[in-house]
């Protein structure tokens, strides 16, 4: 008995692991397997990206005292990419599409999606490459939008969109087709 108890202590004087600790962790046990998977194109690891959800690696975007503190994301896409490049760069995805619901503007938005991207329940990523090019006129803007009941109808292509599927959400600018916003001082 006394051993167990010692062992106890001796795990309770230890401090808590740290976020980018349990991914560095998380990512030798259950992402190594998989990497060679990922890198040939046979495996998303969908399952991976959201158990780091589960631990909180998408969540530093979400300010909770103060601003955001963005280290531990950074730590943890770190840590990841030491075990597997691609799944870095989805965690980046990841950590962007939280970016944007946490500095939206759009409340509603932020309120519907926010903790689901935070919490790794809904994936995704961005599809801001060919905006930004557009703005520096490099390419033309692929997307035109227009607004129907309940939203927009978006037509067009994005053929760099990452860490995308079937049931993933991604953050894009569109050219709007109607003139309705502009006249009511909506964004166009």
């Amino acid at each position: 008995m006394g051993s167990l108890a010692l062992s106890r202590a001796e795990i309770l004087d230890q401090p808590a692991p740290s976020i980018a600790g349990e991914v560095a962790r998380i990512a030798r046990e259950q992402l190594a397997p998989l990497a060679a998977g990922i890198d040939d194109g046979t495996v998303y690891p969908g399952d991976f990206l959201r158990r780091l959800g589960e631990v909180g690696a998408w969540s530093s975007h979400v300010p909770q005292e103060g601003p955001a503190d963005l280290r531990w994301a950074i730590q943890s896409m770190a840590a990841i990419g030491e075990v597997c490049g691609a799944t870095a760069f989805m965690a980046w995805c990841q950590n962007t599409l939280v970016w944007y619901a946490a500095n939206s503007t759009n409340l509603k938005l932020a309120r519907r999606f926010g903790d689901a991207f935070s919490t790794g329940r809904v994936l995704g990523g961005t599809g801001l490459s060919n905006p930004m090019k557009s703005f520096f006129g490099i390419e033309k803007l692929k997307l035109k939008g227009k607004k129907v009941e309940g939203g927009y109808v978006v037509r067009g292509a994005l053929p760099w969109v990452s860490n995308l599927g079937p049931d993933h959400y991604f953050g894009t600018i569109f050219e709007r087709e109607d003139d309705q916003g502009i006249a009511s001082g909506e964004p166009g």
